[in-house]
């Protein structure tokens, strides 16, 4: 595991087993729009070095929480949390650890640099957070596991901290600006790992939710080797090729070896859970998917990726209700982000409950500034003929805007017509679609199940049995 900014190189260690366990949640520093991204990072790195501090169980979370916060809504007993701001020419950050169960500040600490020195601030800020916690806990040693050096370049830090800002929105516009940070800060330092690691997860999402997979996946995959080649103890790098080997290359075996090893280097890494637990999801093995998705949660507990995947996991074993009441809390969490209601409408439409899919779907393409004209022919079909109806308005919309053939083929299936949904499904593995990589599990395509035709195109996906 490598600590963000790169301080030290600390050598494996034997663990020694901590007499006082403490639960301990990191969440972003509070700081003025333009510097968001440095108490993120703040909050990124504090993690990084106190996850591997033996009997301290650390979460990260993505999200800032409210004020009033539990220890049952976050998952944790205590809280470390803090602020940053800019005062002239330097930085001041402030941080506390309280204890969640009375409310009592245990720790507290303010400190100044120059504001182009947030990595030395950073450093500081870590090594007194693990000193008080080292005493809290009763530990000597840290875990099982070793660090090597990334950056001492103070920009290229903060290069890679406004790139993972920006990936952490989650929409196109956000990966692609997170890849122009990603590209500074490997300009200013080349041997950078965790840099190449994000550029590589900037390309994959592009590629996932983008338009041009084969153009860029290949350029994720050479940023993940190139983050390995720098720094093979590092477990993003292993974690981001294991992700573009299982959703773009379908080389099923090595994904697995590439997402279990970043597990293995980093077993606080919320990500490589989450990456992993999707891995068994597709190829099948859902018990074990259930468990690892419960890891990734039980890391960063109020992830939207990860409950919105964790709602993927229960639809792919067809277990919709509880799909769908996933999906319903993610939309109550954040009811400005799109995402969860264009998934849930996805599960609604699955369940039959037409109307309440368009509603969702509506929802969505209003947060986004979107045309909302088609879901009123939607209603009307649906309203004028019922099913049939509404399924071939929606293929009609579908065709015209140009959907995925996995897209299409789902609704042929709905309107069993398994010819139909049988040529799409072969032209969308010809061209390489994105969600191809769901038909061995998901119920979408239960119907073509018993299909040889199915099951021939499955062998040349080369699922694993």
């Amino acid at each position: 595991v490598v600590a963000a900014g790169g301080f030290f190189i600390a050598q494996r260690r034997n663990a020694v087993t901590s007499t006082k366990p403490m639960s301990l949640a990191i969440v972003p520093f509070t700081a003025p729009p333009d510097q968001a991204y440095a108490g993120e990072g703040l909050a990124d790195s504090l993690f990084r070095t106190l996850a591997n501090v033996d009997g301290l169980n650390v979460r990260s979370h993505k999200t800032a929480i409210a004020q009033n916060a539990t220890a049952a809504t976050i998952g944790a007993e205590h809280l470390l949390r803090g602020s940053l701001r800019a005062e002239g020419a330097n930085s001041i950050v402030v941080a506390e650890i309280v204890d969640l169960c009375n409310g009592r500040q245990l720790w507290h600490r303010g400190y100044s640099g120059a504001a182009d020195d947030l990595l030395g601030i950073e450093r500081r800020l870590s090594s007194d957070v693990e000193q008080f916690v080292r005493r809290a806990t009763g530990a000597t040693e840290t875990r099982s596991t070793e660090h090597r050096a990334t950056t001492v370049d103070a920009e290229a830090y903060r290069e890679y901290l406004r790139g993972r800002h920006h990936w952490n929105k989650f929409t196109i516009a956000g990966f692609e600006t997170a890849l122009e940070h990603f590209r500074k800060s490997i300009d200013l330092d080349p041997t950078y790992a965790l840099a190449y690691a994000g550029m590589a997860d900037a390309y994959a999402m592009l590629g996932y939710h983008g338009d041009a997979p084969a153009e860029v996946m290949p350029k994720a995959r050479a940023a993940a080797q190139r983050a390995i080649e720098l720094d093979p103890l590092m477990g993003e790098g292993y974690t981001s090729l294991g992700i573009v080997l299982m959703m773009h290359d379908w080389k099923w075996a090595e994904g697995e070896a590439a997402l279990r090893k970043g597990v293995a280097l980093n077993p606080r890494y919320a990500s490589a859970h989450h990456a992993y637990a999707v891995y068994l999801g597709l190829v099948g093995r859902s018990d074990e998917a259930l468990r690892e998705i419960a890891r990734a949660t039980e890391l960063d507990p109020l992830s939207l990726v990860i409950s919105l995947d964790q709602a993927w996991i229960h639809y792919s074993r067809d277990e919709i209700d509880q799909a769908i009441e996933i999906l319903g809390k993610a939309v109550r969490y954040d009811a400005n982000a799109p995402l969860p209601r264009y998934e849930l409408a996805w599960d609604l439409d699955h369940a039959g409950r037409y109307a309440e899919a368009i509603d969702s779907y509506e929802a969505g393409l209003r947060i986004e500034g979107k045309d909302t004209s088609p879901m009123t022919l939607l209603r009307n079909a649906l309203r004028d003929g019922g099913e049939t109806a509404y399924l071939r308005q929606r293929l009609a919309l579908a065709e015209a805007a140009g959907a995925p053939h996995t897209t299409l083929a789902a609704i042929f299936v709905q309107l069993h017509d398994n010819d139909a949904a049988m040529e799409h499904l072969e032209r969308a593995y010809e061209l390489r679609e994105r969600d191809v990589m769901y038909l061995k599990t998901s119920p979408t395509y239960a119907a073509l199940r018993k299909d040889p035709r199915f099951q021939a195109l499955l062998q040349k996906i080369g699922f694993p049995n």
